[in-house]
């Protein structure tokens, strides 16, 4: 199990990097539903990004690849600690969207938000609850 987390971890870097430097060359505009969870959580690294020495595109990067990386491995591991972290990504994109809307666009955007990671879920939490006969 731990060459496979060590593999796991070295992948997502490679992949986060590569990832990163796609980015950085492109300009990313999203539109629709989608903009509705990536203008927030832009802005809210953005904003709150005083002081470390990465740039906000490094930041959206690494937490567009953390999610990718936990719904992978809680699709195809199910360990009880990927499905957690999960659940904490989940909740800390929910708070960064709620935290950089304004107005009474918040509860919508937190809304749209929840459903997103919800429908997510769906693959991420599989067979969570069933009992084995």
């Amino acid at each position: 199990m731990l060459p496979l987390g060590l593999f796991t971890v070295a992948l997502m870097g490679s992949l986060g990097t590569g990832i990163q430097h796609a980015i950085e060359g492109a300009t990313w505009d999203s539109h629709g539903m989608v903009a509705v969870i990536d203008a927030p959580v832009r802005a809210y690294l953005e904003t709150h990004r005083t002081g470390l020495p990465v740039t906000a595109d490094t930041l959206y990067t690494t937490w567009l690849a953390v999610g990718a990386g936990l719904l992978t491995i809680s699709f195809v591991t199910c360990t009880f600690g990927a499905r957690l972290t999960w659940a904490g990504w989940g909740a800390c994109s929910v708070a960064m969207v709620w935290a950089a809307t304004t107005g009474p666009a918040r509860g919508i955007a937190c809304a749209v938000t929840g459903l997103a990671w919800g429908i997510a879920s769906i693959f991420a939490l599989r067979g969570v609850g069933t009992r084995r006969r």
